[in-house]
């Protein structure tokens, strides 16, 4: 698993280089030079690792004739963030196999629990098997609801894991530590190729993503020392800042989800909403509530 981790990662960092394609001799001698120690690397194992990332994280390669290797429709943010998970990954599956390493390593105490084996998620999607799942609702008080879904994505958002999967035409999340039974089914389906995951997500924060919902324009203001942390860790990728003496102004443009309101709140010791009103409305609503609770 780790080794496949690392080809994932060597292969994405050399197509997303200064050259837009590589040609098939250059990649492959780059891989080899890169996984020397793991034996030859041959174009099967190649034209595998692609269709890997292609399936499990929805990043199209194309071979070009005459040209080469490219990755199609290049998204800066997009294979930045890609890069970044396999990395997080790689480093994570490292502390787990080398123990040498853990010398080195301090991970994140406060993890997600996972319910389902993700290796089994993993080749539901890959392999284009439909599967059958119970899952707790946390808003319904823990009920477990049964569903029959063709799995998508795996996807990552603050410290937790969710599958993405069409369930009746229609993409919905499950975090991975609410399944109570996950199986498998010997029925393939046909995956929807519009569906891209560089499209998913684009305009929203965390895991909501209704398509009904509105893209706002967003103006937050922040005392200095909070702007500095949000400018080496942005709320969104549409974030611009205006920087003052006195004040860092963020805007932004996203839809204004629940996981996005709770992000602001995490901040209400710097955070000033100056537009939209409907969000200050909101904002206001909630830090009342909580003063009239902690009297």
């Amino acid at each position: 698993m780790l080794n496949q981790i690392k080809r994932l990662s060597a292969i994405v960092n050399k197509l997303s280089g200064i050259c837009e394609y590589v040609g098939k001799e250059d990649l492959l001698e780059a891989m080899s030079g890169d996984m020397a120690e793991n034996g030859p690397y041959t174009l099967r194992t190649l034209q595998r690792d692609i269709k890997t990332i292609e399936e499990v994280f929805g990043m199209e390669i194309q071979n070009v004739k005459g040209k080469g290797y490219c990755i199609v429709g290049r998204d800066p943010v997009y294979t930045d963030r890609f890069k970044e998970l396999l990395s997080e990954i790689e480093i994570l599956s490292t502390v787990g196999s080398d123990s040498g390493t853990r010398d080195y390593i301090i991970p994140e105490q406060r993890r997600m629990t996972f319910s389902v084996d993700i290796q089994k998620i993993l080749r539901s999607i890959k392999q284009r098997r439909k599967v059958r799942f119970s899952y707790s609702l946390p808003r319904l008080g823990g009920k477990e609801a049964e569903y029959l879904a063709e799995p998508y994505f795996l996807k990552q958002s603050q410290n937790r894991w969710y599958l993405v999967a069409m369930v009746e035409g229609v993409l919905k999340c499950f975090e991975l530590g609410r399944f109570k039974s996950f199986k498998v089914l010997d029925e393939d389906f046909i995956r929807d190729e519009s569906v891209r995951a560089g499209n998913l997500f684009r305009d929203c924060f965390g895991i909501w993503d209704d398509p009904k919902m509105p893209v706002e324009d967003i103006r937050l203001r922040f005392s200095p020392l909070d702007g500095r942390f949000i400018k080496t860790l942005p709320i969104h990728t549409s974030q611009k800042i205006e920087e003052t003496e006195e004040y860092v102004e963020v805007t932004l443009r996203l839809k204004i989800t629940n996981d996005f309101v709770m992000a602001l709140l995490s901040r209400s010791s710097s955070v000033e909403i100056l537009a939209p009103q409907s969000l200050k409305d909101r904002m206001n609503a909630i830090w009342a509530a909580a003063l009239e609770r902690n009297k």
